[in-house]
């Protein structure tokens, strides 16, 4: 649309100058509305990527906020594991105290074992002399006992000579007789040589019934010492090998439980350095989980924000798309000019 003049006057300048007018601003109004379009396109994508941006952000927001519970329940049981290795590291502790005690109570038990193997040895050594020395006396004892079955021997030669002085006698009293008054002093000393006899055999016969009782005694006294001797020899002395022996082994027990629980002693020494370093490297994890889930946590708050903050921006794009829209509306009111 043009002012259409043929004048050579002022209002044919005029009318060329408003069409001039119009050409400018027909220029202008194309450049706008070009720009208004290319603004507008603009604005689609940005209002499309937001969008897209927006949707991703809330879905980074709802996985960091899991993600933040997770490290949260983690954390919780990283700290449950901190306490129950700190309670087993305080029973380690324990084990290795009553271990060290233990094995303090071992050696003290190898050293009265050594002492009762050596006092055992000695005993055993001193009475199987004291021993020796018993049987061989009661041995010659019982020999030199038999010598009072001898008596039994000497008494009956006593009752032998008895009889044949009494008999003697006898003969001598009759002969006596026979000489008559000249025999009588010799018939006094044949009645008393008799009457010695007679006394000797009584007392011969007294000698013979007390050795009997003596015989029988010494009898009886040898059958105890032969049952003693063997008792001592059958049972007491292979008690006291026994016992030397017992000692012997229980001896080797005790070094073989001291050296055992030297190597327990050692081994829970090692298992308690472990849980030490078991401990720490817990208290360091959860420290490390803590730590991350503090970061987690701001990270999921900060991407809140960012959903927040996209939000708006897309709001603002919707409201700057209107804007354009109504700016082109306007501008394409030039067109037709």
């Amino acid at each position: 649309m043009r002012v259409e003049s043929g004048y050579q006057d002022e209002i044919g300048a005029l009318a060329d100058g408003i069409n001039l007018f119009l050409d400018k601003l027909q220029s202008t109004m194309g450049v706008i509305v070009s720009g208004t379009q290319n603004l507008t396109r603009v604005v689609n994508m940005v209002t499309e990527n937001v969008s897209a941006s927006n949707d991703n952000a809330q879905d980074v927001s709802s996985a960091m906020e899991e993600l933040s519970a997770t490290m949260q329940e983690i954390a919780a049981t990283v700290q449950t594991v901190t306490e129950n290795t700190e309670s087993i590291s305080g029973e380690v502790n324990d084990i290795a105290d009553r271990t060290g005690q233990m094995n303090t109570y071992s050696k003290e038990m190898q050293e009265r074992a050594d002492t009762l193997a050596k006092n055992a040895n000695e005993n055993k050594v001193q009475t199987d002399a004291m021993v020796g020395n018993i049987v061989g006396t009661l041995k010659q004892a019982i020999e030199e006992s038999r010598s009072v079955e001898k008596v039994n021997e000497l008494t009956g030669e006593i009752l032998n000579i008895s009889s044949q002085t009494n008999l003697l006698a006898l003969n001598a009293s009759i002969e006596a007789a026979r000489a008559g008054d000249a025999g009588k002093g010799f018939a006094v000393v044949a009645d008393e040589i008799r009457q010695l006899a007679d006394s000797s055999r009584d007392t011969a016969n007294n000698i013979q019934a007390i050795n009997e009782h003596v015989t029988k005694a010494v009898h009886a006294l040898i059958d105890n010492s032969n049952a003693m001797i063997a008792f001592i020899e059958e049972t007491v002395l292979p008690d006291y090998g026994t016992y030397a022996d017992s000692g012997e082994q229980y001896n080797e027990d005790a070094s073989y439980v001291s050296e055992v629980m030297n190597e327990f002693t050692e081994k829970t020494e090692n298992l308690k350095n472990i849980m030490n370093n078991v401990v720490e490297s817990i208290e360091g994890i959860a420290k490390a989980v803590e730590e991350s889930a503090n970061a987690v946590t701001s990270s999921a708050m900060s991407t809140g924000s960012l959903v927040e903050d996209m939000h708006t921006i897309n709001e603002q794009m919707g409201s700057s798309k209107e804007t354009v829209e109504s700016l082109k509306a306007e501008a394409d009111v030039f067109k037709k000019f």
